[in-house]
């Protein structure tokens, strides 16, 4: 789907598919004559927890997870003139938000902070500062899921309702970090490459037919952060 949306990328999807068949054929499908493969991978109790999280709306159940992978696969699509960066980024805080909302499946996470950290680790102070903060809430909605299996210790409402309290605000506060920090992203990206491949554009004419009225619309177009107006 980037590579659709993005023209410059089109022209190495059919090298991504004839790479990717015979790696497939030969790696991947000759283990699955393997009873131990099937059962670890299409047999495990993780695969169940990515519906564990819903919502009753009798008589039907509204699935989480189902709704944020739905919901970031339509952000991709639309979001259209992406980089390499974005899309780091974007994969990123997908698996972040996906395991979350997938409960105990940890594995996501520590992928999703490694490419989250490949993006960010130069960007602006609060973006960061929020990103602790939910690593935080992380680590205690862990510590106390935890704490509360060990069958030594009896499991009190309060911890449950703590438990409860740290998840819903983790879930919504990730939910509106991710969505504001794709479209600051997206926004601060350098998606016509002027960095590395800056544009002259010389503008002349008679005193009075708008030299400066269109050198400022297209100062506005690309970005004050990216034009230097020289008069």
């Amino acid at each position: 789907m980037f590579a659709i949306s993005n023209e410059r990328f089109r022209r190495i999807i059919l090298k991504t598919v004839y790479t990717s068949v015979p790696v497939i054929v030969l790696s991947y499908i000759p283990v699955l004559w393997s009873n131990g493969f099937r059962t670890m991978v299409f047999g495990s109790e993780k695969i169940n927890q990515i519906y564990l999280l819903s919502i009753n709306m009798s008589p039907v159940n509204f699935y989480v997870f189902p709704a944020i992978y739905l919901l970031l696969i339509l952000w991709i699509w639309r979001s259209r003139h992406s980089n390499v960066k974005i899309l780091i980024g974007f994969v990123g805080m997908a698996l972040f938000l996906l395991s979350i909302s997938s409960l105990d499946i940890v594995g996501w996470h520590l992928w999703g902070i490694s490419s989250i950290l490949i993006v960010f680790v130069n960007q602006e102070v609060h973006i960061r500062v929020f990103f602790v903060v939910l690593q935080l809430l992380v680590l205690s909605r862990y510590l106390l899921r935890q704490h509360g299996i060990n069958p030594d210790i009896i499991k009190s409402d309060s911890s449950i309702l703590i438990s409860d309290m740290i998840f819903t605000c983790l879930l919504i506060l990730a939910i509106v970090w991710v969505s504001s920090t794709l479209k600051y992203l997206h926004q601060t990206s350098d998606l016509l490459r002027l960095n590395k491949k800056p544009i002259l554009v010389s503008i002349c004419g008679d005193s009075g037919v708008g030299k400066d009225t269109i050198a400022i619309s297209l100062a506005k177009t690309f970005g004050k952060t990216s034009t230097s107006i020289i008069c």
